[in-house]
């Protein structure tokens, strides 16, 4: 209650956008229990997608491990980056909103469903899965996003504007070891009087 009541006062003071991103609370001892680091011997996989598997395999399991407050990764999981060239922009008469608004826009989830599912017409003989196209996932997907259709049939997509591709999402923290970027993690024990179930795991 006493955290709720503290963040509650902190929260009004956050940025908007913060806001709008929610708050986590994490309970959790100050000095971490373990630091570890992540590599592999494949020359193929680098630093960039060791994080990506790290944010989206390894952190959550460690989390659930009992006793275990917060699992956190020096470094950056991919995202999507949209290198935008301002004067290829120009030259079509967009801009960096129509650009946001395009990829807002046609980047969504669809609902599904299913056809012949109850409440159906008695002697309804089959039910056929509607499975809805998930959201954008790979460069090509979102180059092809329009951004405008012409008057004569043509179009403007986002490939014609900017560069896309799977980059980091953040390039602001790197972990080195021996002079090496190597994707590393930590872990918090919860306090006392929690048991921590990390030892053997």
């Amino acid at each position: 209650m006493q955290v709720q009541n503290r963040v509650a006062v902190a929260e009004p003071q956050l940025p908007t956008q913060v806001q709008a991103l929610g708050v986590q609370v994490n309970k959790a001892n100050d000095g971490f229990l373990e630091v570890v680091a992540l590599r592999s011997t494949n020359p193929d996989i680098n630093t960039y997608a060791l994080n990506n598997l790290l944010a989206s395999r390894v952190l959550d399991p460690i989390e659930r491990i009992p006793g275990i407050g917060s699992a956190r990764q020096f470094g950056s999981e991919y995202a999507m980056r949209i290198w935008l060239n301002p004067l290829k922009l120009q030259g079509y008469g967009l801009s960096a909103t129509d650009v946001l608004n395009a990829v807002a826009g046609q980047n969504i989830q669809t609902a599904a469903g299913s056809l012949g599912a109850a409440p159906a017409v008695p002697g309804q003989a089959l039910t056929v899965t509607v499975n809805g196209e998930s959201r954008f996932s790979t460069p090509q997907q979102f180059e092809n996003i329009i951004l405008r259709t012409n008057s004569n049939g043509t179009t403007v997509r986002l490939k014609d504007v900017a560069r896309v591709e799977l980059a980091p999402y953040s390039y602001g923290f790197m972990s080195l070891y021996s002079g090496k970027p190597w994707p590393a993690w930590a872990c918090n024990c919860c306090p006392a009087p929690t048991p921590c179930k990390w030892p053997g795991r």
